[in-house]
Order: C-alpha cells, then sequence, then structure tokens
C-alpha cells in the first residue's frame, strides 16, 4: 500500500483553481461571493509556485552558465542544498563548512583522494565538488563576497572541478569500453540514439543494416544479432520498452536469465558495439546497478507530467488500446476514417488510468525494474521513489535535456555530453520528436500530477544532482580553452580530450544515415571509442560481419584527435 509522503511534499499547484471555477455560480450572488472568497488564497498559492505569468508547463531553467563564477546556485533552495549535500557531508548543509577550517578540510579531502578517483567513486566526488559550489556564499569564509578570502575559496574549488576533470577523463578513456544508456520512453531516447550514430558510435538498431532486408545479401550472425533491434536496444537482452503490464521482452528469452553488467560487457565486446541502450526496465541486481566497471553509464530524466503526456500522445497516435472497449469508453470525438487518432481525441484522464503503467510513476517503476511494472498505481511507495533516487544518484552521467540555461539554450545538456561522455556532437545536434496538441484541462494536469507524486519526487532530486554537475562540468570546459598537459602512458590524454571537447559540430541536425554515407566516401571505418569510452585503445578490431554490412574497414588506429577526423583504406590518420 502507499506509505505516507515525506514532510514537504508540494502541494497541487492547480487545485485551487479548479474549486475556485465549480464554486463560482455566473447568476448567484453566492457563487460570486465564495469565488471572492477562494480567489485571494488561490493567486497567493499559484504565485508562490511559480506559475504566474507562465504557461501550462513552465520551462525548468538553470543559473546562467556563462558566469566566471558560480558562487550560488539560484536554482537550489536551502533545504534542496541540505537534501542533496548532506549525504557526502557529516553535518547537514551548510554547518558542514561554515568556518574557514571546516571549509579548508573538505577542499584538502577532496585534493588528497582524488588521487585515488576510480570507476565507482568519480561521482561522488564530482557532487562533493558541487555542493561546494552551492554552499560557499552561506559560510562565513564568504560573509563577504568581495573579499579576498572569499576569492581565494573560489580559486580553490575551481582547481578542484579542473582536477576532477583531469583525472575523470583518463580514467573513462582506459578503463570504459561501452557506453550504456537507460533509456525511460519519451526522455528524449531517440535524440540520444541519434546523437550517438552522429558520433560514430556502433549500436543496436536495424536503421543501420539495410542488407538485412535484402535476402540476395547474406548477413553474418554477428550482423543478424547487431541488426536485431531498434532505437539503439538489443532484443538479445530484452531491452525493448515496457509498457504494459503484461509486457516484458526479458521473459520471452526463456531460460536466458543473465543480466549482469559484465554479460552486456561481454556480449558488447563480442558483437563489436561500444553503445547500447535499454528502453525497458533496468534488469541488474541492485548491489550492480547502475552499471561502472567497464561501463559508463548514462540516464536522462524528464518532467514527469511532460512526459507522460507525450507518452499518451505517442500511445494514442500509434493505436494502443484506442479500438477496443475500454478505449472507446475514453474517446471524446468520433473516429475519422484512414486518420490517426490524437491525444485531444480521448479523455485525457480516463486513457491514463487506463494505460496505468506508462501514465503513472513510469520513471520510478522502470529504473527500481522488478515486478514493478505489473504494480497497480497505490502501490508504487516513497520506499520505492527513495531507491530510485539512490541508484539515480549513482550513474556516471545523469541529463535532463529539457531543462535549459537562462539563456534558454540547451548548453547544460550539451555540457553533460561533451564534458560527461566525450562526444564532439551533442544532444543539441540531433532531432527530437514533436507532436502538437491542446493543453490538457486543469483536471487532467491534477490527476496526472498526482498519480505522478513519486516521479515528480525522483524528478526534483535528480535536478538537483544535475544542477550540481553542470556547476564542474562547466569549469572543466573552461579549463580546457588552455592545454592541461597531462599524459598518461606516453598518450597525451587530456590533451586530446580539451581538442575534442573544442571539435565544432558540422552543421545542426542530419539523419545518421547521410553521416554514414559521407563516412563511406571517406572510406572511413568505426571509431575506436564511443566519447570518452574506448578511446584509448590503440587498436581495435571489429566481428568482420559488422563492417561488411555497412561497407566499412574493420578496425581503426587510436587515439585520434578528433572522433569523426578521416582515415584511409588501412586505418591510418590522413
Amino acid at each position: 500500500m502507499e506509505s505516507a509522503a515525506p514532510p514537504g511534499s508540494k502541494i497541487d499547484a492547480l487545485a485551487p483553481q479548479a474549486q475556485m471555477r465549480r464554486a463560482m455560480s455566473k447568476d448567484s450572488i453566492r457563487g460570486y461571493l465564495r469565488y471572492k472568497v477562494l480567489l485571494l488564497p488561490a493567486l497567493l498559492l499559484v504565485m508562490a509556485t511559480g506559475l504566474v505569468g507562465r504557461s501550462a508547463f513552465p520551462p525548468q531553467r538553470l543559473v546562467p552558465l556563462d558566469k566566471s563564477r558560480f558562487r550560488l546556485v539560484k536554482r537550489l533552495s536551502q533545504s534542496d542544498i541540505e537534501e542533496v549535500c548532506s549525504q557526502w557531508y557529516d553535518v547537514d548543509g551548510v554547518d558542514a563548512l561554515r568556518t574557514q577550517e571546516q571549509f579548508d578540510s573538505a577542499t584538502d579531502w577532496i585534493r588528497k583522494d582524488l588521487a585515488r578517483l576510480d570507476e565507482n567513486s568519480h561521482v561522488s566526488f564530482r557532487r562533493r565538488i558541487g555542493c561546494l559550489y552551492a554552499l560557499l556564499n552561506d559560510t562565513d569564509v564568504c560573509s563577504d563576497q568581495e573579499s579576498l578570502a572569499c576569492n581565494e575559496a573560489n580559486d580553490r574549488v575551481d582547481d578542484l572541478a579542473i582536477q576532477y576533470f583531469e583525472a575523470y577523463v583518463p580514467m573513462a578513456m582506459q578503463h570504459k569500453e561501452l557506453v550504456y544508456y537507460h533509456h525511460l520512453s519519451k526522455t528524449g531516447g531517440t535524440a540520444v540514439c541519434h546523437t550517438m550514430w552522429l558520433n560514430g558510435c556502433r549500436a543496436p538498431g536495424n536503421e543501420w543494416y539495410p542488407n538485412l532486408r535484402d535476402p540476395k545479401k547474406p548477413v553474418s550472425p554477428e550482423g543478424q544479432v547487431a541488426g536485431d533491434g531498434a532505437n539503439c536496444w538489443s532484443k538479445a537482452f530484452g531491452d525493448k520498452f515496457v509498457w504494459f503490464a503484461r509486457s516484458n521482452a526479458r521473459e520471452s528469452l526463456g531460460a536466458r536469465q543473465n543480466f549482469t553488467c559484465q554479460d552486456r560487457l561481454d556480449f558488447a565486446k563480442k558483437i563489436g558495439f561500444n553503445f547500447m541502450a535499454n528502453e525497458g526496465a533496468l534488469p541488474e541486481g541492485l548491489d550492480e546497478r547502475p552499471c561502472h566497471k567497464g561501463i559508463l553509464s548514462v540516464q536522462t530524466l524528464r518532467e514527469p507530467v511532460r512526459r507522460t503526456i507525450s507518452h499518451l500522445a505517442h500511445m494514442i497516435n500509434d493505436g494502443y488500446s484506442v479500438k477496443d472497449r475500454a478505449g472507446r469508453a475514453c474517446r471524446k470525438t468520433k473516429a475519422r476514417r484512414g486518420e490517426r487518432d490524437g491525444l485531444n481525441d480521448f479523455n485525457l484522464t480516463c486513457y491514463a488510468q487506463l494505460q496505468h503503467v506508462s501514465a503513472s510513476n513510469y520513471m520510478t517503476r522502470m529504473i527500481i525494474g522488478g515486478d514493478a511494472h505489473r504494480r497497480k498505481p497505490e502501490d508504487i511507495s516513497y520506499d520505492d521513489e527513495k531507491l530510485a533516487r539512490k541508484i539515480v544518484s549513482m550513474f556516471d552521467v545523469l541529463i535532463l535535456p529539457g531543462v535549459t540555461t537562462t539563456s534558454g539554450d540547451d548548453s547544460a545538456s550539451d555540457l553533460m555530453w561533451s564534458v560527461g561522455v566525450g562526444l564532439p556532437h551533442k544532444f543539441s545536434d540531433s532531432q527530437r520528436n514533436v507532436r502538437s496538441y491542446r493543453p490538457p484541462s486543469d483536471e487532467d494536469l491534477t490527476f496526472l500530477r498526482r498519480t505522478n507524486r513519486h516521479d515528480i519526487g525522483l524528478y526534483n532530486f535528480g535536478l538537483q544532482l544535475y544542477t550540481l554537475d553542470s556547476l564542474v562540468y562547466k569549469r572543466a570546459s573552461e579549463a580546457c580553452k588552455g592545454t592541461i598537459p597531462v599524459e598518461v602512458d606516453a598518450v597525451p590524454i587530456v590533451k586530446t580530450a580539451c581538442e575534442l571537447l573544442a571539435t565544432p559540430a558540422d552543421g545542426r541536425w542530419r539523419h545518421h544515415k547521410s553521416w554514414m554515407a559521407d563516412r563511406r566516401k571517406r572510406n572511413e571505418g568505426f571509431a575506436c571509442g564511443c566519447g570518452w569510452a574506448g578511446a584509448s585503445s590503440h587498436s581495435k578490431n571489429i566481428p568482420q560481419g559488422v563492417p561488411d554490412i555497412n561497407q566499412m574497414p574493420n578496425y581503426q588506429k587510436c587515439p585520434r584527435p578528433g572522433l569523426l577526423s578521416p582515415m584511409n583504406e588501412f586505418g591510418h590518420q590522413l
């Protein structure tokens, strides 16, 4: 059963508006008076939640990322800071860094232990540094923000961010061989898949493998496996989306129940993948979720109400349960022959109840896995939300594609791709799936907020982590304006990393098939790495069947100054 909501849970902002309309009667003085009484508190509550003067879906915004200093994360309230940062400091919130001595102790500890950064610990280091940025202005050290002590403290945090980058990039390039992306449906996953193709990553998906449809052209077993999925997920691991209580592609695999991180990594190396997406629930054991050893794990989140509306619109457009008895009961308009239905043809609350897996705390369900997709809406609890928060906080790279900076661009998301994953072509270069429809009613929005309250809590928590990460990544990106001379095994890895961050995108979005054709014309083979993952390898052989399908060489020379720099027919740098 549903456990009690945590203290401080947000109250629905739109509920008072609905109450106000129901209370008002235009033909009754009594109704008018009731309306006036309810108007003032309703407006105050709406103003408090920041909805006045905005659309029904106000954009999420961060502090501008073009500032030279990040002394305060205005996006975070004091309670937000304490909630997120208390897990990395012994004393809750700002009290852990109140005095100069406490601040010096915290920075010295991070600097000392950065030398021991590894595949598991680097996320914790990044968040500790982000918390220093967020908390610094509320400490005694920066009681006077123009003082020399405050400026020196900011310089020390900047230095830690650069040292983190210097340690993180070689670790990722040397030890990560596969980018593993958990695709929560309708959080930008198709654009992520296109982004990886755009960067030359090798991923499952039959769009890359047209020969699979030509019976005259034989396809190797490796090629059949490589092209057996869609949207960068593979049937071999049952990574298809889970939208219904009865659906679970992994159960159809029968005796195959070994879905460990190592099993996935071994499979990817055998076939020649360096990127895999999973649009279903996470199947790995809780003790290793998300994957770290040899794997760069990536997660995207989206504002839950928007995500749910987009998901339901997709399902209606594709005809899921719109013609059976239950679906017809939700219809508002008459079906049109030869035309697809749209979101506005159905009662949204009715259809959401019908599709409760996709419409009720879907992100929480997919992250905690297990039997969560079979549970009724009331059986998803706050304990499930806490477990999902814990898992999300440990992903190598966390991205919220819909969150923009105050300048209105996607530079925050692009930082996650360029610095976190190591890709010259970022998310904003890729296509987005867009559907248009009239905004839902206030009653529908109220219902969706109530039935997705745990996803809302998870998303708000992820937003704080994302904000902290963006501060560290921004400083690391700025540091690459000058070259950082760090060499590992005689390979100037961080210098290469900085050159990669500076690689301009060749225009805006183009379909990955066009990029594939261009690469064939240049006789360019597969990139050894997929961003940082696998990028330090000096040679990489690909199973013969995979490059044969794409008419490309089966190996590359690595590392390379840029992921898309051309190679000759022998795999040598031009």
